[in-house]
Formats: C-alpha cells, sequence, structure tokens
C-alpha cells in the first residue's frame, strides 16, 4: 500500500527537470557525462509484471547514452524507501529481470535477432528518521565455498542517503534543495524547524501556472503528513519568505484539506448506518459511495432516517 511518501515522491519525481536536477547531483560523477540528458523521459509504465500480477516500481527512466549509436539506451530505476528495507536489493533483481524482459517483449520479432541488452542503474532513495545502510544482494546470500560464491549474482545500486540521522550536503536548484529538506525533515518530525529554510528556496515557483502547481503539491505534502507544523505556520512562512499570493495557495489547500477530511469522515459514518440497519453493503453501492461527493454524502444520510431498505436510500 502506498504511503503519502510514495505518492509524494512519485509525483515530484515524475517531472523531467526534477528528476534530471536530481540525478546530474547525485549519480556517481563518473556517470553522469554518459548520458544525452536532453533525452531522459521517464517510463509510463511504472510496473513490472511478476506472475499474473503487477508490481509497481516507484519509478523508471531511460535516457540515450552519449558513447554508443543513437538507438543505445540505459534505464534508471528509482525505488523510494521511508523505512528500513533489508531485502530492497532482492526487490531491485526482480525489478531489473522485468525491466528486461519486458524490453526483449517490445522488440521480438523482425529480421533482427536481440544481443544486448540495455544497462540498468538501480538507485534507492532514502529519507526514514532512523539510519540505514542497505546490503548488497551478494551480502544476503549465505556464504560459501569459492566454487559456489562464483553462482551468486551481485550488483551495484546507488544509495541516496537523506535519513534523519545524516547531514547530507543539498545540491542543485533551489526547488530541489528545498524538496529534499522537506523530505529528510518529515519523518524525523523536524519540519518545524526546517520550515524558514524551505519556504524561501521554493519562491521561484510563482512565476509561472507549472511552478504554482508544483508548489500546491509541495504545501500539500507538508500539511498532510507533518504535526509538528500548524496550517498557521505554514501560511506565515509562505507569506514572509514568499508573498500573499503564497499565503492564499496555502490557505486553499488547507481548506480543501479540511474538506476531503470532513468527506472522508461523514463516508465512514454513513457506511457504518447503513451496515448496522441493513447488514452487508451490496458491491454496487460500495462503488457509488466510493464516488460520492458531499451533496451525496449528506442526502443519503437524510434518507437513511426513514428508508426501509437500502434500496430506498440510494434510489435516485
Amino acid at each position: 500500500m502506498s504511503t503519502p511518501h510514495d505518492v509524494f515522491f512519485r509525483d515530484v519525481w515524475a517531472r523531467k527537470d526534477i528528476a534530471e536536477d536530481f540525478l546530474r547531483n547525485y549519480l556517481p560523477e563518473p556517470l553522469v557525462d554518459q548520458f544525452r540528458w536532453e533525452t531522459l523521459k521517464p517510463r509510463s509504465e511504472s510496473f513490472v509484471k511478476t506472475g499474473r500480477k503487477k508490481q509497481f516500481s516507484d519509478l523508471l527512466f531511460e535516457v540515450r547514452r552519449a558513447d554508443r549509436d543513437a538507438e543505445a539506451l540505459v534505464y534508471v530505476l528509482f525505488e523510494h524507501k521511508s523505512y528500513p528495507d533489508p531485502h530492497v536489493t532482492v526487490q531491485l533483481l526482480r525489478y531489473m529481470a522485468a525491466i528486461w524482459e519486458q524490453y526483449l517483449e517490445e522488440r521480438s520479432g523482425g529480421d533482427r535477432q536481440l544481443r544486448e541488452l540495455p544497462p540498468i542503474i538501480p538507485l534507492v532513495f532514502y529519507h526514514g528518521a532512523r539510519g540505514w545502510q542497505p546490503r548488497r544482494l551478494g551480502e544476503l546470500i549465505q556464504e560459501g565455498s569459492d566454487a559456489l560464491a562464483a553462482y551468486v549474482p551481485d550488483f551495484q545500486f546507488v544509495f541516496a542517503n537523506f535519513s534523519g540521522s545524516v547531514t547530507p550536503e543539498f545540491r542543485g536548484r533551489a526547488v530541489l534543495q528545498a524538496i529534499l529538506r522537506l523530505l529528510q525533515a518529515v519523518p524525523a518530525g523536524k519540519l518545524a524547524q526546517e520550515l524558514q529554510r524551505v519556504m524561501p528556496l521554493l519562491r521561484e515557483l510563482m512565476n509561472n501556472a507549472d511552478g504554482m502547481r508544483l508548489f500546491e503539491r509541495i504545501v500539500k505534502y507538508m500539511l498532510q503528513v507533518d504535526e509538528t507544523v500548524t496550517m498557521d505556520e505554514v501560511r506565515k512562512a509562505a507569506r514572509i519568505a514568499i508573498s500573499s499570493t503564497a499565503e492564499d495557495v496555502t490557505m486553499t489547500i488547507a481548506e480543501q484539506l479540511r474538506q476531503e477530511g470532513r468527506q472522508e469522515g461523514g463516508l465512514d459514518v454513513l457506511r457504518r448506518q447503513l451496515e448496522t440497519r441493513f447488514g452487508t453493503i451490496p458491491p454496487r453501492y460500495e462503488e457509488r459511495l466510493a464516488a460520492a461527493d458531499s451533496l451525496a454524502l449528506l442526502r443519503w444520510s437524510e434518507r437513511i432516517l426513514t428508508a426501509q431498505t437500502i434500496d430506498e436510500v440510494f434510489s435516485q
């Protein structure tokens, strides 16, 4: 199940400008010159197939290589973690194998036989409150003789550590630095301490509509997941560090979140009332509940007081 951290990470890193800025600043330096960065693009299908199931990786990018012909690709696989996962490299291996399988499927047929697969650079982005150093795949496998060691798979991965236990170097554009500071501060419960540093770094987002949308997403994340700051503190910081427009946006986002909270609370109450009076809610009505707006919830809440059957509650 996705956490608010996962959703925010995917929303923000799916932007090419943010992803490119991060990769240029945090990939090992010898790799940075290997790519034609103008060709970087996210792959829309962030899932990998394992048997009959689809498992969602966080983000997958492709980029053309600078040292090969125009068709030579490299994939960059992002895996985001807000908590330590001792088997993350097993997960990476599964995703890498699925990416290569999909690459082969997309290029099967025709006269030319594929002889090579594209390199994949796995990148683990970690920003949990606790310190963590993930182990390589080979380190997870039981030790054996030299004869056995030759059959143990292993690979390198990039570990971007922004946990609360380290003091990382924040690089890149101001917006990227703000996002990285935010991702580090929130799980550690330190947003109140970082708010005065983060807000001024977001000033450039107010210059155009696309930037405003990103500012709204960042503010929503702040208000959703951190209880150490109040809406008034975020609003005031936006006004002082940026502008009255930023303050207005913050207030609008806060009101939207309040409305969503009230609607979710009303939905839970109505669902319990329906189950108490009529038993299990049929799937067709569960679908209508899930899609309902606040007015529909209010209308059904009033009908349940006099309805004799669940059909009467949902009648058109």
